[in-house]
């Protein structure tokens, strides 16, 4: 009898030593799963990137970022859980990334560059060279690159037996102009030709689908905004009973003229205060600098009238 008991108990142990090492595995099997990344170039159909990145953002943790030779995508390995996700061509040489810990706030710019940089190697400085009236201030940025980029929100990656697919669509996202010099004599001996435009904004926020509000301009309102059966829409009860709303405008005022602007919420509530800052834990607040809060922008009108100098004025204080 004692002989059988022994063996009882290394069979017992030895199941025990297998089940552990075979729930490990599962473990790491349940965790992840294999997504098949789609780019869908119907915005783009001429776009040819040499490669393409994918930043999957979730709700708490790092970014994860996963890159792609060539344009179409192909098939990775993710964590489940839910994201928040932005893709954008990599075959950049002037392109700079800023504030990529969160989709919001993920912004793309340029390297900042003399005036006339394009001009340096042939002995050409920037040093005295004419700038636009009020841009003496400004930063001078290289031209980006081309760029495409796209993204989305709400995916949920599941343990499931299929292959899940996650599939963006990326347009084009930088402008590009063509510029013609005209009645300019002896032009044919010029070797080469520096230009700037003024007033552009500091960078892109590829997840938001606005510029960098810190160039340019925009209005802010605070608002509690909630449905007809009166449940809140923004801002979090945790943030308080009012946040601020923004809308871009232009920036082509001229002294001595006053602007009343009329704002109309119908259609839509704006973004959120691009500038807004966010706190280190994103549950309090779940709204990202520059997202949409509701709807489509806020629409506005413009009235401009002479401002009417009132004269010295006495006042009486207190």
């Amino acid at each position: 009898m004692k002989k059988i008991f022994h063996t009882v108990t290394m069979a017992a142990l030895l199941v025990a030593a297998t089940s552990c090492e075979h729930k490990e595995l599962c473990l790491d099997h349940a965790h992840a799963v294999e997504v098949e990344v789609v780019f869908d170039w119907r915005n783009a159909p001429n776009a040819a990137p040499a490669s393409m990145s994918l930043y999957l953002f979730p709700g708490d943790g790092e970014a994860l970022r996963y890159d792609f030779t060539g344009r179409d995508g192909g098939t990775i390995r993710v964590p489940i859980g839910k994201y928040e996700a932005l893709c954008l061509n990599s075959d950049t040489e002037n392109i700079v990334y800023r504030n990529t810990e969160r989709k919001g706030t993920f912004e793309v710019t340029t390297q900042t560059s003399p005036l006339l940089g394009g001009l340096s190697a042939l002995g050409v400085r920037s040093e005295g060279a004419p700038r636009a009236d009020g841009a003496e201030d400004e930063r001078v940025a290289l031209s980006p690159d081309m760029l495409w980029s796209d993204h989305a929100e709400s995916i949920e990656l599941k343990h499931v037996p299929v292959r899940q697919r996650i599939t963006l669509y990326p347009e084009q996202s930088v402008c590009r102009y063509t510029v013609e010099i005209r009645n300019v004599e002896n032009l044919k001996y010029v070797f080469g030709v520096s230009g700037s435009i003024s007033g552009l904004a500091g960078g892109l926020l590829p997840g938001t689908d606005m510029p960098n509000a810190n160039k340019g301009a925009y209005l802010a309102v605070k608002v509690n905004i909630t449905t007809k059966d009166g449940a809140r829409v923004y801002p979090a009860e945790s943030v308080g009973e009012y946040d601020w709303a923004a809308v871009a405008v232009g920036t082509n005022w001229q002294a001595g003229k006053k602007y009343i602007y009329t704002l109309d919420f119908s259609e839509g509530a704006g973004k959120v205060d691009p500038e807004k800052e966010q706190p280190e834990d994103p549950t309090v607040d779940p709204f990202d600098p520059g997202e949409d809060i509701l709807g489509s922008p806020i629409k506005f009108t413009v009235e401009v009238s002479e401002w009417e100098d009132a004269g010295a004025q006495d006042i009486t204080t207190m």
